[in-house]
């Protein structure tokens, strides 16, 4: 079994660059199938997870050739429909983002259940309403999904999700681009990967407009044409670099890291800890941030049930480990350097404070493992 052997108690420092996306890499090799010519992508990150997805869309006739500094061209000029086999999906469940490329430009579509499983606690129902929504015949057997159009093609129609999904959107989003008429999407995710998404559609062909709200408007096409797009960097990846060099008390250049993209990882790793925001990460220095350091866990707290606006729940791990270190740097300012953080009854407020969601978050905690 690998393992990682971590030495510690060095600082951070120097530069990094934050690769592509993978969350936006995987819908954007599955949309190459909507379009009959070649779609060049740049940026793309070697990570097994693209490899599965590349090793899918070859069951579909789709060619991938990769070259230096990312770049990833995919020819789906001799693509045919075919079944997603168990064996491929099941390695991830992003596997379910071909069901709907392959809809809209073949009229039908066979692929497995994410993970062979039904639909349960990571539910796919929404990406099948949303087809729905477009006039498809959905079905499951066997442990696959099957559809099918009613006509020659997908209906414009008005999708509503109950949540916004990630997926989900990205599903709608594709199916809606070759769908016959206007597709409204309400309550779609605003996560930059669907955004990007958005992006590579359009440099393909296809009119879409509100991306980035809970609002997308698609206007169907007949058929989309030869693109390049370069992916978004991955802003889980360049928090991670933040959180890491705040927590050593480095000095990190992040190069290619998108602030706007950071969404409340970047609220509190750079505006609630004063870390400093061009780019860059640096230890807590003022014992004023600890007032910031009391919203912390909400915002934590927050994410557990809201979407990207609040908090991605993914980086929750990277987050956990931050508050502990500065929590310990503004106690040891209060107690051992006599710092003045206001009356003494106001210091106790905030410890009694933090103490009290941190038995929150650890009552949570428990609860998911």
């Amino acid at each position: 079994m690998d393992r990682l052997v971590i030495r510690g108690g060095r600082r951070i420092e120097g530069s990094v660059q934050v690769r592509g996306a993978k969350n936006a890499a995987l819908p954007q090799i599955a949309a190459a199938l909507l379009g009959s010519d070649r779609l060049e992508l740049g940026n793309v990150p070697e990570v097994t997870d693209v490899a599965t997805m590349l090793g899918l869309m070859g069951e579909f006739g789709v060619t991938a050739a990769r070259a230096a500094n990312g770049k990833l061209t995919l020819d789906a000029r001799e693509a045919r429909n075919a079944q997603a086999p168990y064996d491929m999906v099941r390695k991830m469940r992003a596997g379910i983002l071909v069901l709907a490329p392959l809809l809209a430009r073949f009229g039908v579509a066979r692929v497995s259940l994410p993970g062979g499983c039904a639909i349960g606690a990571r539910p796919i129902d929404l990406h099948l309403k949303a087809l729905e929504a477009l006039g498809a015949d959905v079905a499951m057997d066997a442990g696959y999904i099957h559809a099918r159009t009613k006509g020659d093609r997908l209906q414009g129609g008005r999708i509503v999700l109950s949540s916004p999904s990630v997926g989900a959107s990205e599903t709608a989003l594709m199916a809606a681009t070759l769908a016959r008429g206007e597709t409204e999407i309400l309550n779609a995710a605003r996560e930059p990967e669907v955004c990007d998404l958005a992006l590579c559609l359009a440099a393909m062909g296809a009119r879409i407009e509100g991306a980035g709200t809970h609002r997308i408007l698609v206007q169907g096409v007949d058929a989309l044409h030869h693109a390049r797009h370069d992916l978004i960097t991955d802003r889980i990846e360049a928090g991670t670099y933040a959180i890491a060099a705040a927590i050593t008390g480095g000095h990190l250049e992040i190069l290619g890291a998108h602030l706007e993209h950071l969404g409340s990882v970047g609220a509190v790793a750079f505006g609630g800890l004063g870390l400093l925001t061009a780019c860059r990460a640096q230890k807590v220095e003022s014992v004023s941030g600890l007032i910031n350091l009391v919203m912390m866990p909400m915002w934590i707290f927050s994410g557990v049930f809201f979407s990207y606006e609040h908090f991605p729940a993914v980086a929750l791990p990277f987050i956990k480990a931050l508050p502990l270190t500065a929590l310990n740097d503004a106690l040891r300012a209060i107690i051992l350097e006599g710092a003045s953080l206001g009356s003494q009854s106001g210091r106790l407020l905030i410890l009694v404070l933090w103490g009290g969601i941190s038995f929150v978050l650890a009552l949570k905690w428990f609860r998911w493992t």
